[in-house]
Order: C-alpha cells, then structure tokens, then sequence
C-alpha cells in the first residue's frame, strides 16, 4: 500500500507526494521553520520516520534513533528551531533538527500523543494512557501534571488558547480540559461537554 501527503490550494486543487517507505502512514503534519512541510510516520510496519517534503514536492525520511515500534504521531515546531515529535508506544519525545538529526528524551507520561509549543517557550504533550499532561522544556526535562484530570480520560489533542493557556481533549469523558502554562496547574478538566 503506497501513502501519500497532500497539498491543497486555496482554491481547492489538490497535490499528493507518495512517502518514499510503502508502509508510512502519515500522521501529524506541520510547516518547518525551513519552509519546508514535516510530517509524523507511524509506520504500519513498526518502523516509523519522520518525513520532510519541500515546495517542489521532493519527499526525505528520517529514522536514526527511532526504535521498532515506536509509533511516531505528532509533530511540532519548537522554540529553538527544530522540530518535537512523540512517540506513543515508546515512551519518547523526539527532536530533530532541519538537517534531520534526531534526539530523544524519556516522557514522564505513558502514550504521549499531541505535542505542542505553549506560550511559555516550552512543549506540551497530552498522556493519552496516563490520564495526564506534561510540559518539556527545550532541553529534555519532563513535568507531568495529573491534579484534576478524570480518569480514563485519555488525553489526546492539546493546543494553545488565545487566553494563553494550553487546552486538552478527554475523548474519554467527552470533555475539554485547561492547564495553565506559567504556573504550571490544572484549571479545571471536564468543564466543557458540550451540554
């Protein structure tokens, strides 16, 4: 099965470049600080990458230091230029420069899934398996905040307010969760369900 990353016009005319591994299964995607598109890749074979296409459609993939299983997600540009990407199954952040080298850190929560940049220069990453959130700084170093999230919540998307605070989805409660950035602490979580 080949699988491919779109572009789409603001007019509607769709482009696709197929990944270069026949098992990639594209995830998260975002524009790079080098004008280039990154993109997460699961991989349905258990190997996954990290994938780069260019304007002009010219596809690379990065896997060195990305382990068997690892179920790489989403992925997001950070505060010092490179890119940050989770990795459910293993545990790990991961941090991969322009030029594609790649770093990983220990996550402090079980199934990190959406990661983002918050407003305090730091990543935020949902703990889909741990009922929890947690923030790592640019160097590596991993905060994990549980205090008011439901269990079996399953923290999955997060992404930063206009308020300035990071919000959470709780597919498991139906829910949306705030956590503000600076000091770190749960506002509140199962605030919104949409009654």
């Amino acid at each position: 099965m080949l699988f491919e990353v779109g572009k789409m016009t603001p007019s509607g005319t769709v482009t696709t470049y197929p990944s270069l591994s026949p098992y990639a299964e594209p995830q998260g995607v975002v524009a790079g600080p080098d004008g280039n598109v990154w993109f997460a890749e699961s991989g349905e074979d258990g190997y996954g990458k990290i994938g780069r296409v260019t304007t002009d459609g010219v596809v690379a993939e990065f896997d060195d230091g990305i382990p068997f299983l690892a179920f790489v997600d989403f992925i997001t540009v950070g505060p010092d230029g490179d890119l940050w990407f989770t990795m459910r199954s293993a545990e790990l952040i991961g941090r991969i420069t322009t030029d594609g080298v790649i770093t990983t850190f220990p996550s402090a929560v079980i199934g990190p899934s959406a990661i983002t940049l918050g407003p305090d220069g730091n990543l935020w990453a949902a703990g889909y398996y741990t009922d929890a959130v947690e923030r790592i700084t640019p160097q590596g170093e991993v905060t994990e905040f549980t205090s008011g999230i439901s269990a079996f919540a399953e923290p999955y998307g997060i992404a930063t307010g206009a308020d300035g605070n990071l919000w959470f989805t709780e597919p498991g409660t139906g829910s949306i969760g705030r956590i503000t950035p600076t000091p770190a602490d749960l506002v509140f979580s199962n605030g919104f369900d949409g009654s």
